[in-house]
């Protein structure tokens, strides 16, 4: 996840928080206070293993810096079996 201000830089310690909500209805919550990290200048990072059901994985993130907070939403899909996969490489 990436953090920018209102004028598009970089964020460094905002407060993010990530909500996951699984393909049963059932949220994780991870924050940065518990699991995400800043990798470097408002680069965000954490690990979500617990996708052993099929289906969509709603995400809610939310960041907060210098009393402003701005959301965004996502989602990712999980499959069993895919006829074939990309891998991209940055």
């Amino acid at each position: 996840m990436v953090v920018l201000d209102t004028q598009g830089f970089l964020v460094s310690n905002a407060r993010v928080t990530l909500q996951i909500i699984d393909p049963n209805n059932r949220s994780t919550t991870i924050t940065t206070n518990d699991g995400i990290v800043e990798t470097k200048r408002g680069v965000y990072e954490t690990t979500y293993s617990n996708t052993l059901v099929e289906g969509n994985y709603k995400l809610l993130v939310s960041a907060t810096h210098n009393q402003k907070t701005q959301t965004m939403e996502s989602y990712f899909t999980v499959k069993h079996f895919y006829e074939f996969d990309i891998i991209r490489d940055a």
